[in-house]
């Protein structure tokens, strides 16, 4: 993921509909609400917001498995540390594929470049080669071809 210009956003409508309206445009996931100042209610709800930040990225993704039909053993807040600690590294790993995307575009001027085998690299692990293969080809627009045997 990127870093792109934040637009203010200011919005005028009835004071009744608020919490419904605001829901609706997290869950369409089309603008990021931060709380401009802080109040008494606010302190209180947000424990609840890290559960709706949860909720928002298990609604984002695009294969759900099925909700769970027998609620013993079941911990929420277990689920929603789950949640948002997978949140978190799916985040660490698109800052770094677009880091060595970005860096092959980078070297791109300097020519047409293969990578070696894993064997013939000194113990590099096959994950971090295959990874590095994957954003040279999408670079390049074609499928990777690394041999991890």
């Amino acid at each position: 993921m990127s870093l792109t210009r934040l637009y203010k956003l200011r919005m005028i409508g009835v004071v009744a509909a608020k919490e419904a309206v605001l829901e609706e445009l997290q869950t369409l996931g089309c603008l990021m609400l931060v709380p401009t100042r802080t109040t008494e209610g606010a302190s209180a709800a947000s424990p609840h917001r890290r559960v709706y930040e949860a909720l928002a990225f298990l609604l984002s993704c695009p294969r759900r498995r099925p909700q769970i039909r027998d609620e013993s053993g079941f911990d929420a807040e277990q689920l929603q540390r789950s949640v948002l600690e997978l949140q978190r590294k799916l985040q660490d790993l698109e800052d770094e594929r677009d880091a060595v995307v970005q860096r092959l575009r980078d070297l791109e001027p300097w020519g047409n470049f293969d990578f070696p085998a894993p064997r013939d690299m000194g113990g590099a692990t096959p994950l971090v080669l295959r990874r590095a293969a994957s954003a040279h080809a999408a670079v390049r627009g074609r499928a990777p071809s690394v041999d991890v045997s």
